[in-house]
């Protein structure tokens, strides 16, 4: 678990229970004596990261943003509430807070449930739709939002309705920033490397470990026994960081979203 020393009290403490703030760090108990001489946080770039989960993708993001994260499973904000105390978090439905709140944000990151879209669906004996609900999104920020955004999901098993605009850590990403950072995540134990293994089969503790966040004292039921699901649909937080670095530096003026859209059209394949 990284570690970080306090700028005010000089007392090295785990990053997970502290406030970044730009190249410096914060324990949270400094955080709430105003008169430390910690920056001021009111001209904060705010950021709407939906369908949050419990924050993988937001662990390392850098403490200029405003946060305010939506999910609708009571247990899994609390844990994210957990991580983040800043934040503003809503319990609701991602989908709708996005289309009443859009217009609200600089910044938007929606990571809508990939289960419908994944390959796993060639191996369930039940089929079900894909939820268009991703594809509605993607339109909607593409069309309507001045702001930078970052819609996540799988590599489908279908050809993909729209060509997503990067291609990175198995994940796509549908975005107007021009570029995104091609990296490399760390590479799962030994004992879980090769063919039907992976993170499908890693305990929550190794998938906490791999993530290298701090794993909930209390277990969370997404469906069925498997308390590690939860893990499981985190985006990894060195690829969040990583993206949301590459958002940051496409903005003007380091604090203002640029309002033009991607070069590239927008296309739907039937």
């Amino acid at each position: 678990m990284s570690r970080s020393i306090c700028i005010v009290c000089k007392r090295k403490r785990e990053r997970y229970k502290m406030i970044n703030y730009g190249q410096h760090w914060v324990c949270a108990s400094c955080a709430v004596d105003q008169g430390a001489g910690i920056p001021d946080r009111g001209d904060k770039i705010k950021v709407l990261n939906l369908y949050a989960g419990v924050g993988g993708n937001r662990f390392l993001w850098p403490g200029i943003l405003d946060v305010t994260a939506v999910e609708i499973n009571p247990q899994v904000a609390a844990e994210y509430k957990t991580n983040f105390p800043g934040d503003n978090l809503v319990i609701a439905d991602a989908h709708k807070y996005l289309l009443n709140n859009y217009k609200k944000f600089d910044i938007i990151w929606s990571s809508p449930p990939c289960q419908t879209h994944t390959k796993m669906n060639y191996i369930q004996e039940k089929k079900r739709y894909a939820d268009m609900s991703l594809y509605q999104e993607i339109i909607l920020l593409h069309s309507f939002f001045s702001g930078k955004y970052i819609v996540e999901n799988v590599r489908p098993y279908y050809e993909p309705l729209m060509p997503a605009q990067f291609d990175i850590c198995r994940h796509l990403f549908w975005t107007n920033v021009p570029e995104l950072t091609d990296i490399k995540l760390p590479a799962f134990p030994p004992e879980y490397q090769g063919r039907h293994k992976g993170i499908n089969i890693m305990p929550k503790k190794v998938i906490c470990d791999w993530l290298g966040m701090p794993a909930g004292q209390k277990n969370i039921y997404l469906t069925g026994k498997s308390s590690e699901q939860v893990y499981r649909n985190c985006v990894h937080p060195l690829l969040g960081q990583s993206i949301m670095n590459d958002v940051l530096n496409s903005m003007t003026g380091g604090n203002q979203p640029i309002a033009e859209k991607c070069d590239e059209n927008l296309q739907i394949s039937f």
